[in-house]
Order: C-alpha cells, then sequence, then structure tokens
C-alpha cells in the first residue's frame, strides 16, 4: 500500500495496476517454473497414459473453468479446424470455483458437435498428470483476459511445448516474440485457429530450444529468490 518501502510485482501489468492504485512504482521481479519441469517426462510415454494416440495433433488448455480464461474462444478454434480429423483439444481443470461455466462449456462443446474433439474432464490433476499432459501436449494455449503472471505456458515451455497466448497474461511481457511463442488478439477464435494451424505442421518446434535455455537461465527460480532477497536488505538498510 501507500505505505510500503517498496512493492514487488510479477509483472509491468501488475507495475501499472500499482502505479494507478497507489501512485508509487513497483518493482517487476518474475519468476519461472520450478525446475522440475525442465525434466519432462518422454513424449511417447505420456501420451501413452493419457491415452493420446501417436497421430493426434494436441491441443492444451489448462487452468481452473472460469469465465475469463476465454476456454469458450478455444472450443470455437477448434471447430473452426473441423477439416483437420487428428486434431484433438482438451481443456484440463477443475470446476469447483464456478461449476456453471464448466456446465456452459460442456454446453457448447455439446452444441457444436464436439464431443469427440474436445475434452473437458473437469476435475484437478496430480502433479504426474500436469507434467505428463504438458509433455504430451503440441501446442498449449492461453486465453485469460486477465491473468497476473501465468506459470502455466512457463511450465508449458519448459516442458519443450510451444505456446499460443494473448495479451490479457502477465507473462506475456516476457514472452511475446520469442520462438516457440505465438501471439494473437484476445477473444478472436478465428486468430486462434489460424496460430494452432500454423503450429500444425510443427513450426512451432522451431528454436522452441533457445526460448527454453532463456527461461531457465533468466527465471530461475533460485534468481528469484536472490533478487526478493536483496529488496529486504536494501529496505532495511535504508
Amino acid at each position: 500500500d501507500s505505505c510500503a518501502s517498496a512493492i514487488a510485482v510479477l509483472s509491468a501489468q501488475q507495475a501499472d495496476m500499482v502505479r494507478r492504485s497507489y501512485r508509487k512504482d513497483a518493482l517487476v521481479v518474475p519468476v519461472g517454473p520450478p525446475a522440475h519441469f525442465f525434466d519432462p517426462p518422454e513424449r511417447a510415454a505420456a501420451r501413452a497414459r493419457l491415452g493420446i494416440p501417436d497421430d493426434v495433433f494436441l491441443v492444451v488448455g489448462m487452468g481452473t473453468l472460469v469465465e475469463h480464461r476465454c476456454f469458450d474462444d478455444l472450443i470455437e478454434a477448434t471447430s473452426l479446424l473441423a477439416d483437420d480429423p487428428q486434431l484433438h483439444t482438451l481443456i484440463a481443470g477443475s470446476d469447483h470455483e464456478d461449476p456453471a461455466c464448466g456446465d456452459r462449456l460442456a454446453a457448447q462443446i455439446a452444441a457444436g458437435g464436439l464431443t469427440d474433439r474436445v475434452s473437458l474432464p473437469r476435475r484437478s490433476m496430480s502433479d504426474a498428470e500436469l507434467k505428463d499432459t504438458y509433455a504430451a501436449a503440441d501446442v498449449f494455449v492461453i486465453l485469460s483476459q486477465r491473468y497476473a503472471w501465468g506459470l502455466a505456458p512457463l511450465e508449458a515451455i519448459a516442458s519443450g511445448t510451444p505456446v499460443i497466448l494473448t495479451p490479457g497474461a502477465g507473462v506475456y511481457d516476457i514472452l511475446a516474440g520469442r520462438p516457440g511463442v505465438q501471439a494473437v488478439p484476445a477473444e478472436d477464435p478465428r486468430a486462434i485457429a489460424d496460430a494452432i494451424r500454423r503450429w500444425r505442421s510443427g513450426e512451432g518446434r522451431e528454436g522452441l530450444e533457445s526460448t527454453r535455455t532463456w527461461l531457465g537461465e533468466e527465471y530461475a527460480l533460485d534468481s528469484y529468490v536472490a533478487r526478493m532477497e536483496q529488496i529486504f536488505a536494501d529496505v532495511v538498510g535504508a
């Protein structure tokens, strides 16, 4: 608040919020994914455990099922890709916060005749399932209208999976323009479908390893801890 000696946030988006709310500058201290995501399970084995056939192009959206995550746009984008029978979308996440949102998404899938092409488990995943899902995916999609940071797309990249995202995610600031990352406008299913189609050929993996290496080096958890410790030391010293 206004009495704070220092305010640390994860993204430039949050720094703007602090400036508007408290008329103070904030220190942007991003954090990357836990180190274990850089050691993903073997892709074929992960797919076998999840029951994903080898010839399926798997699009994954992940997170608690709430309106601002815009999973309805991902479902619509999948319907626009009806000419690609090997494409399948998995929307992984629990609807415990808003069961009605889960109901609406399920109804949209049924109404669009997409029950064979879009999976909506509506439950939480174990840590092992989470790692398998990242490794099994051909592309990870995050479409949130607002998201203070967004570890999920960073975890996907660490796992070797390319990402499609909108500017609503705080991580957009550090990911946009990186190899293996494709930005699309918010609430634009056709743009999402076009982005998925572009990655369909495997193009999304070109240069992805360089982004993965950069992520591990620049945003390691140890670096975040060191920067936060320095902020505390500076405040106490002052």
